[in-house]
């Protein structure tokens, strides 16, 4: 269960940082880019969804495929 354990880490970076990041929509959409892909790449991941919440409004974020097989 590594897996699970660095993805729940790497939430857990991303909102953290995102809670610091400059008041700006443009620095976190790059943050999470920006993370989101170097968690895919690490850990060979197909497709990942992150969501946010942030002063009460809610941002999605979506990278890759269901399935490498499918694309």
């Amino acid at each position: 269960m590594q897996w699970n354990g660095t993805l729940f880490c790497t939430g857990l970076l991303l909102v953290s940082s995102a809670a610091f990041a400059e008041d700006n929509a443009a620095a976190l959409d790059t943050l999470v880019q920006t993370e989101a892909r170097k968690v895919m790449q690490e850990n060979n991941i197909a497709g990942l969804s992150i969501a946010i919440t942030r002063r009460g409004k809610q941002q999605f974020y979506n990278y890759g495929v269901a399935s490498k097989a499918t694309g």
